[in-house]
């Protein structure tokens, strides 16, 4: 099945490896439903290699202790290192996992550089989690109902 540039039995072709092989009759009508197709897809993969990413961030305690430090404020990376028993290149990598979340940002100023957080990142973990909670609790009640209509 073929969907624009994402081909199911291929995988993805790029525009131009795409270009070649598509009929040069189609409608435009058709293109703009598989560019609408296409950049929906490409959306929903961002949101969820958004979404592991945050997820993997907040799964190490180290991390939800800098994420919980730089809540009062930013700070420098040193700052952030002391209260962890672990190499500056160790603790680095945790930064580095935080920023790829988009949880953290950082900057030199200096010879120092200096973390700021972003919470706004987590809306999307709240967003998904919002989804889930709404679909398990519509689950639930229609259980709760089925168990209630056999109880005499």
């Amino acid at each position: 099945m073929n969907f624009g540039c994402f081909d199911i039995s291929q995988g993805y072709r790029s525009p131009q490896q795409h270009a070649s092989t598509r009929p040069q009759d189609l409608g435009d009508n058709l293109l703009s439903q598989r560019a609408i197709f296409y950049l929906a897809a490409l959306l929903l993969i961002h949101m969820a290699n958004n979404l592991d990413h945050l997820f993997t961030a907040l799964s190490d305690p180290t991390r939800r202790a800098v994420i919980a430090q730089l809540g009062s404020g930013e700070a420098p990376v040193s700052t952030l290192a002391q209260p962890h028993d672990m190499a500056l290149p160790s603790f680095l990598k945790h930064l580095a996992q935080l920023e790829r979340a988009g949880l953290v940002t950082s900057r030199k100023v200096g010879r120092t550089r200096i973390c700021t957080l972003h919470p706004e990142a987590l809306r999307t973990a709240q967003s998904w989690l919002d989804q889930q909670r709404a679909v398990w609790e519509g689950k639930l009640d229609r259980l709760d109902a089925f168990l209630s209509k056999d109880t005499p």
